[in-house]
């Protein structure tokens, strides 16, 4: 039996399969298999993956590509995955970008504590390797990751246990899933939009009665690259909006816990506001206004805790009521620091805030007589 199926999606990567697919193709002691799914690529990808795999016939590639699958003929990262879990035959699965590449001892030491605490998935430490700066940093959720742990090398738990699972990022890559637990409660990736990690990071996490978070860093993270997906500054953000309303209307996700609930919701506040900041100003006003009607089709009572005068962050609570008045202009400017949520009567008025409330009165009458005595000074 095959213990471990490595899901590798190529587009377009002839620079970059070779070290990924080496990264994977190692003795670690247990048995593996790379599924290779084609995604309609253009230059010699898939010549570098037939000569690679000939030069390690001890080991089991499978190769496919998403134009030989109807439903998957669309293409994109989500539908290769797809058809990668369709040929996969291991007792798990772990996802790797074509540009990417990993440590497989960490992969295989994960299986040995997935099998012995019996977990439905595992996350691996990940960091970032920067291709214009040659630089190599932590991942985004590292300071989370260490929270979690501690001080300890690997910790199982859950969402109801650790809600602040909600703010790890989303990336499917350094994770190793039970095979079977994935097929029942996690996937199929959504076809033909970016951002397609994010439904099934929260499936995952409500679905999972054991996760197990480890110190071991495994995964190794390529960005800014030429060509690389999550790059594109274009109209393409806007679908983040359709995985939002995914997200929304799942109802798998309506267990989630009171608790974990509003983490996930701030979360993807930031993770939509990364997409606002990273499109054109014409643009932002659109973008805001669907944002919003995504944001509402949450339970009302997920929202409020966020806005609430309870919540840990007065930044987050200003920024989502932003998001929910319309107000792009406004948002722009707080987002460079023009702006603080502290000279907003409105927003603590809304939110509860009394106390603040008084205290930006008082901050704006002060101001107004400033500029008042300034202007009788220069008549």
């Amino acid at each position: 039996m095959i213990d471990l199926s490595y899901i590798v999606p190529a587009h377009n990567v002839e620079a970059f399969i070779e070290p990924c697919l080496t990264s994977l193709a190692r003795s670690v002691g247990m048995t593996y298999e790379i599924v290779v799914v084609d995604d309609r690529s253009t230059d010699d990808t898939m010549s570098v993956v037939r000569k690679l795999a000939a030069q390690h016939p001890e080991t089991r590639f499978v190769l496919a590509s998403t134009q030989d699958h109807d439903e998957y003929k669309v293409g994109g990262l989500g539908a290769a995955r797809n058809v990668g879990v369709s040929l996969a035959q291991g007792r798990y699965l772990s996802f790797v970008d074509s540009d990417d590449w990993i440590e497989a001892r960490a992969f295989a030491n994960l299986v040995v504590l997935l099998d012995r605490d019996n977990a439905d998935f595992g996350w691996l430490r990940a960091v970032t390797y920067n291709q214009r700066s040659d630089e190599f940093t932590s991942f985004n959720d590292e300071a989370l990751r260490n929270g979690v742990l501690s001080g300890r090398t690997v910790v199982a738990t859950n969402l109801a246990e650790t809600p602040s699972l909600c703010r790890f990022e989303p990336s499917s890559c350094n994770r190793v899933y039970r095979a079977s637990f994935f097929r029942e409660k996690v996937g199929p990736f959504r076809v033909s939009l970016l951002y397609e990690d994010v439904p099934t990071h929260y499936r995952a996490l409500v679905g999972a009665s054991r996760i197990l978070i480890t110190s071991m860093t495994g995964y190794y993270y390529r960005v800014n690259r030429p060509g690389q997906i999550t790059s594109r500054n274009d109209e393409k953000r806007f679908d983040y909006i359709k995985i939002l309303n995914e997200i929304a209307g799942d109802n798998s996700l309506r267990t989630m816990s009171t608790l974990a609930a509003p983490e996930m919701i701030s979360y993807l506040v930031d993770f939509g506001i990364w997409c606002f900041n990273s499109i054109s100003f014409p643009l932002r006003e659109r973008f805001i206004g669907e944002f919003a009607d995504a944001l509402r089709r949450f339970p009302a009572d997920w929202i409020n805790e966020v806005l609430s005068n309870h919540w840990r962050e007065d930044r987050q609570s200003y920024r989502l009521w932003l998001i929910l008045n319309g107000l792009a202009r406004d948002l722009s400017l707080y987002q460079t620091g023009v702006t603080e949520a502290r000279t907003s009567f409105r927003f603590y008025l809304d939110t509860g805030r009394k106390q603040h409330a008084r205290i930006a009165i008082q901050r704006r009458t002060r101001s107004a007589a400033s500029q008042l005595a300034r202007r009788l000074k220069l008549a």
